[in-house]
């Protein structure tokens, strides 16, 4: 199985693509709709893998980082709501 460069996420109710190649973010809804890089300025569908940057591991550790902070950010707002 092909692992995609890419990680889509959702923080604070907006929908963000993490570019494991370059570690880069973006919350642009076209990049996200079309998985693109603008950094790489490459779609990321169609990089192939042998092509893949060695910052995965990096772009993996980011998207951790994202993934707990949106988790924290969750439950924050769900202590706010009202019961």
């Amino acid at each position: 199985m092909i692992t995609p460069p890419f990680r889509l996420f959702t923080y604070g109710g907006y929908t963000g693509i993490l570019c494991l190649a370059c570690n880069r973010l973006s919350w642009n809804v076209n990049d996200v709709q079309h998985h693109y890089c603008g950094h790489c300025h490459v779609f990321l569908d169609d990089l192939p893998e042998m092509l893949r940057c060695d910052n995965v591991q990096a772009g993996k550790a980011s998207l951790s980082l994202l993934e707990a902070e949106s988790e924290r950010a969750g439950a924050d707002r769900d202590e706010g709501a009202a019961p």
